[in-house]
């Protein structure tokens, strides 16, 4: 649970309304094939079959909120013959638009890692 306060009083947020908001934000941007388990250990554990829906939830999405801001941590698969450069820099405008408008916090970073290349 994340609990943001305001003028006005807390708003309580859930990780998985993040999720789901960094998730639809980045596989939207054109070129994105998809997010990709960050590390060795979240690809074995996903696997599994009764906690496979817990890390399908956050796969390839990390973030930290702390003192009003956000930082994010992405691992993707792009399309072949896609830009890289130009679609990390979508997605970290995206980010930055669609966090300020629904949550009203600002993006301290977004750090993309490129895990995969796909057809």
């Amino acid at each position: 649970m994340v609990i943001i306060k305001n003028h006005l009083g807390k708003i309580r947020y859930t990780k998985a309304f993040f999720y789901s908001l960094i998730d639809s934000a980045v596989t939207s941007c054109f070129g994105v094939a998809g997010l990709t388990p960050g590390n060795k250990s979240e690809e074995i554990l996903g696997s599994l079959p009764l906690i496979k829906k817990l890390f399908e939830e956050g796969k390839g999405i990390n973030f930290r909120i702390q003192n009003g801001k956000i930082r994010i941590i992405l691992h993707i698969a792009v399309v072949y013959g896609t830009n890289t450069t130009a679609l990390v820099q979508n997605i970290q405008e995206k980010l930055d638009f669609i966090i300020k408008e629904q949550t009203g916090l600002s993006v301290e970073d977004v750090n993309v890692f490129i895990d995969g290349l796909v057809n």
